[in-house]
């Protein structure tokens, strides 16, 4: 499989850093403004280095030509999800083995399992630790997980839910303040008080065509809220020990000047613990692992453009995609004309469906034939079919 560096570095299963980043610079500094504000030196492991003892993939670079990062990815890479969350922790021994989450873990905001929790820490004032569940696209989404905090008078827990491209639709956070708030538009509202070291079970309820997302608490609702942002449909949620960063931009001077204050200290300890999340969903084809009507509802289309509809009974062409989507199963071929003479096939059937005054038939012939009955019905229309 050949995959550029910047695919592995945005799919990438699991983070290590094995040295801070300087403190003194907020920026990506460089000698050429050719590299700058972007990742250096990618270095992986080539043919005749050996093969790593886990047969994945790493990668090693830097960011600041001071820093070193190593990135574990798991191979083969995936790109979709092929299945809703239903991660259980205290099944897994390592943190190595939860390769359906992305793991983003700095030397000062670690992630890490312990017992039942998947645990974020944070004590880094321009860092976070961050995980995200990559998980099948929805409309209709429903997501379950156990919450706790360590304190509810520092850090700052966010959990947002994302589409395919990383735009955010929604917002829960825990403040450092002890309120557990959600945002709409650029104003949140409070939930509820959080209580340091208690366990949580928080439910939420997306809707990409209602453009809202429901909250409920230990089986009560506690917030409702427009989604801030639209999107098609929500792939990945992500919980967040701190806020997501905007900078550098394409406006920011290449040369950085100045040092930030108080540059290598660090923030009071934070902690959240996560557990037993779940996702499922509603949508038509919720179900279906890796084929998607959508990705065929053009032969739909095609078809109909075909003809000028002169004979119309139960399913109208209007409404052939409709009927197709919820009936038949799905087929992909690398042959394009078998696979269109396959969805061809069901297009055409539908159009036999009749409704009669006795109940629904299936004729052989459109037009009326002079054998069949008074609906137009044969008896070995079926068998020909």
């Amino acid at each position: 499989m050949v995959l550029t560096f910047l695919f592995c570095f945005f799919y990438c299963i699991f983070f290590l850093m094995t040295r801070g980043p300087p403190r003194s610079t907020q920026s990506r500094s460089s000698a050429a403004s050719d590299v700058y504000k972007r990742q250096q030196y990618p270095r992986g492991i080539q043919e005749g280095n050996g093969v790593p003892a886990d047969g994945d993939l790493w990668v090693s670079y830097s960011v600041n030509k001071e820093d070193m990062w190593i990135s574990r990815i798991p191979v083969p890479v995936e790109i979709n999800a092929s299945a809703h969350a239903d991660d259980d922790f205290s099944k897994n021994k390592s943190i190595a083995e939860l390769t359906d989450w992305n793991i983003y873990s700095p030397v000062w905001a670690p992630v890490s399992l312990e017992d039942q929790w998947l645990k974020l820490q944070d004590k880094d004032p321009f860092d976070y630790a961050k995980v995200e569940r990559k998980i099948p696209a929805s409309k209709e989404l429903k997501v379950s997980f156990d919450l706790k905090a360590g304190q509810n008078n520092k850090g700052t827990l966010q959990i947002e839910f994302l589409d395919e491209n990383g735009i955010a639709c929604s917002r829960m956070e825990l403040t450092d303040d002890g309120i557990f708030r959600l945002k709409g538009g650029s104003r949140f509202a409070n939930m509820m008080k959080y209580e340091a070291g208690k366990v949580y079970h928080v439910e939420a309820v997306l809707s990409t065509v209602d453009r809202n997302i429901q909250v409920y608490v230990d089986g009560k609702r506690v917030g409702l809220r427009m989604f801030y942002a639209p999107v098609a449909a929500v792939e990945r949620i992500v919980f967040r020990t701190g806020v997501p960063r905007t900078f550098p931009t394409v406006d920011t001077p290449a040369d950085q000047t100045y040092d930030l204050p108080n540059a290598g200290a660090q923030d009071p300890l934070a902690e959240y613990g996560i557990a037993n999340v779940k996702t499922s969903s509603t949508d038509k084809d919720a179900s279906s692992a890796f084929l998607k009507y959508a990705d065929f509802s053009h032969y739909a289309d095609y078809f109909n453009g075909m003809e000028d509809e002169n004979i119309v009974q139960a399913i109208p062409n209007a409404k052939a995609s409709e009927w197709m989507e919820e009936n038949i199963p799905l087929f992909e071929c690398p042959q394009h004309n078998f696979e269109e003479m396959y969805y061809y096939r069901w297009w055409s059937l539908r159009k036999h469906i009749k409704e009669t005054p006795v109940g629904y038939g299936m004729t052989e012939f459109l037009v009326q034939r002079s054998y069949s009955d008074k609906y137009n019905l044969i008896a070995l229309s079926l068998i020909h079919i």
